[in-house]
């Protein structure tokens, strides 16, 4: 079962499982939905996924009901 299937399967529960998957984790790899994966969500762009040390996914999403890819916001203090 590949992510898209996951989240249409967990639209649920996905407060608190979605935090508690961070907590601890190393983040181990970094990349965008695949071709096969975008054509299965639907969506109209692709969604940024994070691999973590467990082999869980985190696929960035717009909201929970999985309408579409989300955005990341990075800032870094250069002070």
């Amino acid at each position: 079962m590949n992510i898209i299937e996951q989240i249409e399967n967990t639209r649920k529960e996905y407060e608190s499982d979605a935090v508690e998957a961070f907590v601890g984790r190393t983040i181990t790899g970094v990349r965008y939905q695949t071709d096969e994966e975008l054509e299965k969500s639907g969506w109209k762009c692709r969604a940024l996924l994070f691999t973590l040390d467990d082999g869980a996914e985190i696929l960035l999403i717009s909201d929970p009901e999985g309408n579409g890819p989300g955005a990341i916001f990075y800032s870094k203090d250069t002070k």
